[in-house]
């Protein structure tokens, strides 16, 4: 194994509070994440803080329960839009 594989291995999926990784205040919105960083994660910056309006839609995207409704003329990407 490599070190990059042995250092992904260790790390576990948890929920968090998405409130306080993005704005720094608790919403009880979870988003997945991981237990601690590694190679591959970046380190929580407590002192960085999302724009509300940036905050608000990724955590939006993040809601497998929340509905989109993608609508536009024939050939504007609707159907090569990404999928989360």
């Amino acid at each position: 194994m490599t070190t990059s594989s042995v250092d992904i291995a260790g790390i576990q999926p948890v929920d968090l509070d998405a409130g306080l990784v993005f704005s720094g205040q608790p919403s009880g919105r979870p988003v997945k994440g991981f237990d601690r960083p590694c190679a591959h994660t970046p380190i929580l910056d407590s002192g960085y803080l999302f724009h509300d309006a940036v905050r608000e839609v990724v955590v939006w995207f993040l809601d497998p329960t929340d509905p989109l409704y993608v609508f536009g003329p024939t050939g504007s990407g609707k159907t090569r839009a990404p999928s989360f």
